[in-house]
């Protein structure tokens, strides 16, 4: 059937008295807790399933967020590294600036700014995996 997203809104919301729905379960799913536990179930189910499964798709930056494609022939890690270092010379890092990566995975960012501009870095993640994989790239790198 051809139609708009219009139409299929307003097909279904003109629907919606034939629907009978659990008013608590749907509360939970579009406001999830923002208590710590939970969020930390929620990331360990995610990201705690081994990290040789992310490095199955991911490239070597293991950045599990959008790249930064400047040219048309850019890689996945070339677009990795392009938005890591433009988010890095946005900041106006300084040698001997403090900079705090929350939610910082696997820790490219990080340790690019380290060796890059001479920051002391905290990465923030509530994933064993990331953490175990991050501190082992600190040694690699130091």
């Amino acid at each position: 059937m051809d139609g708009t997203l219009y139409y299929a809104l307003d097909h279904f919301l003109g629907q919606m008295d034939r629907f009978s729905a659990d008013e608590s379960a749907i509360k939970k799913r579009i406001f999830p807790s923002t208590a710590k536990k939970n969020q930390q179930k929620e990331v360990r189910s995610h990201y705690d399933i081994g990290n040789g499964f992310y490095k199955l798709w991911l490239d070597e930056t293991t950045s599990y967020s959008y790249g930064y494609f400047q040219h048309e022939d850019d890689s996945l890690y070339q677009a990795q590294v392009n938005k890591v270092e433009h988010i890095l010379k946005k900041l106006c890092l300084k040698e001997g600036m403090s900079l705090l990566d929350i939610g910082s995975g696997w820790g490219f960012l990080l340790i690019e700014a380290a060796k890059k501009y001479g920051v002391h870095g905290m990465g923030i993640t509530l994933s064993e995996e990331q953490y175990r994989e991050f501190h082992r790239r600190i040694a690699e790198n130091t």
